[in-house]
């Protein structure tokens, strides 16, 4: 059963949230790294953090995985304009903290590609840490199942297809530069391909190779002679 917390008062009535624990377990590196994603705040990281302790309503974005392919998270705080990061931990019942972030957030317009719900983040520092433990102390084993349920729920999130294209555009782009970096340097020129085939097998000197046929638009020759003569002509003689 969900736990009934954080109680608010508006004239005569009275509003319950009901909320799920989200167990977070940070380091002071997690702090450190968020320097670099609080820009409009006086406050520390660890101050923060201590402020998102409590009752919220969160959307939760999959944002794809870490260099170290671990699962990463957005929880988006609305009411506080700020965002956490974390990966889920092994024993898939609680999260680590990555970094903290109070730069502008998107919500995915598709509802499919979020979770809203209402979390009760509670957090412990990881030296010395045991899960059980913690359970224990903050009177929480009866919780076990619907901690569990709540991470591994988490699981069957996608990442919304405008990160995946923002990624892919990335990469696109740099391996455009990192190219074109490497054929100045070799004072090369860059292609652009038109068309790709598919990889084919070929038997040479009773070898087998693979071959992929590539159209390129390239320059001919007399478009070659025309851009050095501009070239020539532009320069000024003195």
């Amino acid at each position: 059963m969900a736990e009934l917390d954080r109680t608010f008062t508006k004239e005569l009535f009275t509003e319950v949230l009901e909320s799920t624990p989200c167990i977070i377990v940070y380091s002071q590196q997690a702090f450190e790294c968020s320097k670099n994603y609080l820009k409009s705040t006086t406050q520390t990281a660890k101050e923060i953090f201590e402020s998102i302790l409590g009752v919220h309503q969160c959307k939760i974005i999959y944002k794809g995985k870490t260099k170290k392919d671990f699962r990463k998270y957005q929880f988006i705080i609305e009411e506080l304009k700020l965002s956490i990061y974390v990966t889920p931990r092994q024993n898939l019942t609680e999260f680590s903290l990555s970094y903290i972030s109070d730069e502008e957030f998107v919500v995915p317009t598709d509802p499919s590609e979020y979770k809203s719900m209402n979390l009760k983040f509670m957090a412990e520092e990881y030296i010395n840490h045991n899960f059980m433990d913690f359970l224990d102390r903050n009177d929480l084993m009866t919780s076990y199942r619907e901690i569990k349920d709540f991470c591994t729920g988490l699981l069957s999130l996608k990442e919304p297809v405008r990160e995946i294209n923002r990624e892919q555009s990335r990469k696109m782009w740099k391996a455009y530069i990192d190219g074109e970096r490497a054929l100045n340097t070799d004072k090369k020129e860059l292609f652009i391909v038109e068309e790709v085939g598919t990889i084919e097998k070929e038997h040479y000197n009773n070898r087998t190779y693979n071959t992929l046929t590539l159209k390129v638009k390239a320059p001919t020759l007399q478009e070659r002679l025309t851009s050095a003569i501009k070239k020539c002509s532009s320069y000024k003689i003195p």
